[in-house]
């Protein structure tokens, strides 16, 4: 009778926290950074996290709750220190859906059908004692007590156990301080099959830096180094369903062309890259997700 209860017992633990793995209620995220002051060796910047919730995720309920997003700070590879961003109330539970006004109580926010996303804000700032060419904010996957589980509405993707959404963004302040880009377009892009479609980032440096882009894998370790398969034919590189020879995309601008041919959801990832005098000084990026109807 004991050796019942324990494998009971253990078995409804696995179940209880087995089911942090299988979250689904993030279907995007960005991060992004400012320099805001320097005192001594210690340099002040505010690092700001948007994830986005898919509103028809199991898990989404637990948006209401969350007050805060971890963050890991690195050097060199290194881990210095893990704090929480505050949530920013009159930025967060925002719809950011590109529907039409009529169709603003037809998404899955809202119970109908539309996919539904609404964004949320957590900001705050970090401290970095002294300079270094490779230091490293990390969104590490916490949500208070829950963690950030990818939306499995992608259809390009292989989620099971690579679900769980991490993002970084990267600083070089050897040669002075510097502001990562900001995004200025629509974070869940709609488009309609059959049309020939394109998207940017819309992104702005205050430092007047030169940008490159690039479409990188989605992450599934806060380090970076572990990735989520793709499922064939779809690749980082080449994410989205379109018609022979129309997906084109610049590294110079971070534009997307192409002419989709199936309707889907597809996860997509733009990073921005950041030179000055010829010097790499930072990345950031976002994860999207194009929504095919």
């Amino acid at each position: 009778m004991i050796r019942k209860s324990i494998f009971w017992l253990l078995g409804l633990l696995f179940l209880l926290f087995g089911q942090k793995a299988f979250a689904n209620h993030v279907a995007g995220a960005q991060i992004t950074y400012k320099f805001i002051s320097t005192s001594g060796t210690n340099h002040t910047y505010e690092v700001e996290i948007i994830l986005f919730g898919d509103c028809s995720g199991s898990t989404y309920y637990t948006f209401a709750t969350t007050t805060g997003a971890g963050l890991n700070v690195y050097n060199n590879g290194n881990l210095v220190t893990t704090q929480t961003l505050p949530r920013i109330a009159n930025e967060s539970d925002i719809l950011v859906s590109p529907v039409c006004p009529s169709q603003i109580n037809s998404t899955t926010c809202s119970g109908g059908t539309l996919p539904g996303i609404k964004k949320f804000t957590f900001r705050g700032n970090v401290i970095l004692n002294g300079t270094s060419a490779n230091w490293r904010f990390a969104f590490n996957a916490a949500l208070g007590a829950s963690t950030a589980g990818r939306s499995n509405l992608a259809d390009n993707i292989v989620l099971n156990q690579w679900g769980t959404l991490y993002i970084a963004a990267t600083l070089n302040n050897v040669n002075g301080p510097n502001n990562s880009p900001t995004f200025t377009s629509d974070p869940t892009p709609f488009f309609c099959n059959n049309v020939p479609s394109s998207f940017s980032l819309g992104a702005v440096d205050v430092d007047n830096d030169a940008m490159t882009y690039s479409l990188e894998p989605a992450i599934t370790n806060v380090e970076g180094t572990l990735f989520v398969p793709y499922a064939p034919p779809f690749t980082a590189q080449s994410p989205l369903p379109a018609a022979p020879g129309t997906f084109v995309f610049s590294p110079t601008t971070g534009v997307t062309d192409f002419t989709p041919n199936q309707a889907m959801e597809a996860t997509v990832v733009k990073k921005v890259t950041e030179k000055r005098n010829g010097v790499e000084v930072g990345t950031c990026a976002r994860e999207m997700m194009f929504v095919i109807i």
